[in-house]
């Protein structure tokens, strides 16, 4: 599947050199990697991603693998094994470390901000980021037990999402970037076109999903999200910032194609 390794960064360069910027990329890693000893686990980490979203998932899960056995503790390296098995159709490995995923991080998590004080934009958003990892991992099991016709347990993972606020449309979303920022759109699109059917002119669904739109080489669709969201958004509020450098890029990208196609009639 093309789109679940796709790059996950949302102003990427569309010149016609990032094949020659890749085999690069590929040749410094080659060199270095002889010299990289004791890796920390976030360069682990990044350096197992950046092998996923460039599609050489094998590599990737032996990475995670091992920055399972020397930082254990290290959060959802299991959320992202269990995609990487679910990808490569491995479902019962996926169950098994997206279920540890659930297990291990998401009480921990309720705990902790069970404590804190009242909630300000920045801290719910952070709160949701994390729940997200929850919401996914269900859903990540679901597909899984679709596929393996375990039709009783996928309704409870269902239920599970449900009652903890992943079927909301702020949980929606929440879930759309989580999945995008893995580089798996398809998942992150159907996301948001769920949030879509309940609030459509939600301004942080609008933002998110004109974002995805880029990642897409869409930038058309993506305009019309950013300039929705820009009249609904509330002012001076980082949707609508977000939505204005979102419209500033489409439109670029579309000036952009528009000049290509000018001088291909030449």
């Amino acid at each position: 599947r093309a789109d679940e390794v796709e790059e996950g960064t949302l102003y990427f360069d569309d010149d016609d050199d990032d094949d020659d910027n890749a085999h690069s990329a590929w040749s410094k890693y080659e060199a270095l990697k002889s010299k990289a000893t004791a890796l920390s686990a976030v360069e682990m980490d990044a350096l197992a991603q950046w092998k996923w979203l460039n599609g050489r998932l094998g590599e990737a899960i032996d990475s995670y693998l091992e920055l399972a056995r020397t930082h254990p503790k290290y959060l959802h390296v299991h959320f992202k094994l269990g995609y990487l098995y679910l990808i490569l159709q491995n479902y019962e490995s996926a169950i098994q470390h997206l279920t540890y995923e659930s297990r291990a991080k998401h009480d921990l998590e309720m705990d902790k901000h069970a404590h804190m004080p009242p909630l300000t934009n920045v801290r719910r958003a952070k709160i949701l980021a994390q729940k997200a990892y929850y919401w996914c991992s269900a859903a990540g099991r679901m597909e899984a037990h679709q596929y393996l016709k375990h039709f009783d347990k996928k309704a409870v993972d269902a239920r599970l999402v449900a009652s903890d606020g992943g079927s909301s449309t702020e949980g929606l979303v929440a879930m759309g970037c989580l999945f995008r920022q893995l580089g798996l759109l398809q998942r992150a699109e159907g996301c948001f076109d769920q949030a879509s059917l309940q609030k459509p002119n939600d301004p942080s669904y609008l933002v998110e999903y004109g974002k995805l739109l880029l990642l897409q080489r869409r930038p058309g669709p993506a305009l019309g999200k950013f300039s929705d969201c820009r009249r609904v958004a509330p002012a001076l509020s980082e949707d609508l910032f977000q939505a204005m450098l979102g419209e500033a890029v489409a439109n670029m990208r579309l000036q952009k194609a528009a000049s290509t196609a000018a001088w291909d009639a030449v």
